[in-house]
């Protein structure tokens, strides 16, 4: 090949590589100006008072509006509360959305699921009813966390990646659902500030007997007029309180939501025999009272009714286990208030054996681990039957005696030696009197079994 060819070769080559560039960067018409009309979904939340989900012709699915005390409800949902922070979350995903112009031809509406008869319509109004803002979602998603959207009254459709359905409570197939009043219901039973409580009490009902289980009060510390501190209102309990069990149990109750929000003239859900209730007294004199109805027999949980809630709540079994506690719930770690350094002797006494061991001059491993046991003791429940007593003259009965340093009375624990009817945990009470409590089985067993590793070793023979 002549050099003249080559080089007619060569800017050929180059000429159809420049075309294949520009060909590249070239865009549809309606792309093209995505980068001049970036997505504007800005709007004055604290302008809105309403809010009306809907799809297609229905759109009024689901009804948010500000009460007059400006609290968020459900007006068409039993007037239940609404979850605040879902209505927070969703003015922020919306206002803080990013994305890019797909189409602006009305005609193109339909191929991206915003004709109006097909879209999910997000309207909000302010007090006096004058639109705010409104916000169409086409149910045809190009992938799952992504949508197109276009503002009310316009023809721009925009691609987001911001997960807009996700907010309104849609995580499946946006075209088969629908919006529902249900997700944007609170669901938790407790909203009220934790330090605006200053005292519970909780009881539990059975075969017509109420027993109080828990009753706690904060009040002035009389060490210090600044400050409050908890303390319990029942007499004769065994151990200190942990003032910070408490706030630990109050501060659960969010993390325990209800699963359904119910009608509350749907049927009897057994509130008129209760199996338990608290009842919160708050530092501006409001109460609230929550009570335990009926179990639901198809999904074991409980009915529950608050006293500042216009709905019901189906509160899963295995959350109601962790609110229905007694007292024990708020003792403090340790509650012999064992100091292994300062214990100049224990003794450990059952119907077949008895030890006696100085820990300040055997430092053998499983005296240390004993100790451990000791201090580590849990109460699994309170004892409220009143004929639960320890006969001083059982022969079942065992005991643990424990001298301190420095601290004249010898401190005396008593355990029933057999399981309490019925159940698993064992019997055990002080000697000073005061309520005796359960000890689950492990515990009991850590204590009373194989006491024989406590023996000293016999010393060597002398020669």
């Amino acid at each position: 090949m002549k050099l003249k060819h080559l080089v007619i070769f060569g800017v050929l080559l180059v000429l159809l590589g420049v075309a294949v560039v520009l060909k590249k960067q070239q865009k549809p018409a309606e792309l093209t100006t995505e980068e001049y009309i970036p997505l504007n979904l800005s709007f004055d939340s604290a302008k809105v008072s309403q809010i009306s989900i809907g799809k297609g012709k229905d759109l009024k699915a689901v009804e948010l509006a500000k009460n007059e005390a400006g609290a968020w409800i459900l007006p068409t949902f039993f007037k239940a509360r609404a979850d605040e922070k879902k209505i927070q979350d969703l003015f922020k995903a919306i206002a803080e959305a990013k994305g890019e112009l797909r189409a602006k031809d009305k005609a193109l509406l339909a191929d991206f699921g915003l004709a109006d008869d097909t879209a999910y319509h997000i309207r909000m109004l302010d007090a006096s009813k004058k639109p705010v803002f409104e916000l169409l979602l086409g149910p045809k998603r190009p992938q799952q966390a992504s949508v197109f959207v276009r503002k009310g009254g316009s023809d721009q459709v925009f691609y987001t990646e911001t997960d807009l359905f996700g907010q309104i409570g849609i995580y499946e197939d946006a075209e088969k659902a629908s919006p529902q009043s249900d997700y944007w219901g609170e669901r938790r039973l407790l909203t009220a500030q934790i330090d605006q409580i200053d005292a519970f009490t909780t009881k539990r009902f059975a075969s017509g007997q109420e027993t109080v289980t828990t009753q706690v009060l904060r009040e002035t510390d009389p060490n210090d007029p600044a400050k409050k501190k908890w303390r319990f209102v029942r007499d004769g309990l065994p151990f200190a309180i942990d003032a910070g069990k408490i706030k630990q149990y109050l501060e659960s109750y969010p993390s325990r939501p209800a699963s359904k929000i119910l009608d509350p003239k749907a049927k009897d859900y057994g509130f008129a025999a209760p199996k338990w209730q608290m009842k919160l007294h708050q530092d501006n004199g409001q109460e609230i009272l929550i009570t335990a109805g009926a179990e639901d027999p198809a999904t074991q949980g409980i009915f529950i009714r608050v006293s500042n809630e216009p709905a019901i709540f189906l509160f899963p079994k295995y959350y109601f286990s962790g609110v229905d506690i007694d007292d024990s719930y708020f003792f403090g770690a340790n509650p012999l208030a064992i100091d292994p350094e300062k214990i100049e002797r224990f003794s450990v006494h059952t119907s077949g054996f008895e030890v006696s061991v100085s820990p300040k001059t055997d430092a053998r491993d499983a005296v240390k681990q004993y100790l451990n046991r000791l201090k580590n003791l849990t109460v699994a429940k309170l004892a409220f039957d009143p004929n639960a007593k320890i006969d001083p003259k059982s022969k079942l009965r065992n005991w643990i005696e424990i001298k301190k340093e420095g601290v004249s009375e010898t401190f005396f624990l008593d355990a029933e030696g057999m399981p309490i009817e019925g159940g698993k945990n064992y019997l055990a009470q002080k000697r000073d009197g005061s309520q005796p409590f359960q000890i689950s089985e492990t515990t009991f067993k850590g204590l009373f079994d194989n006491l024989q590793l406590l023996t000293p070793a016999p010393e060597p023979a002398k020669k």
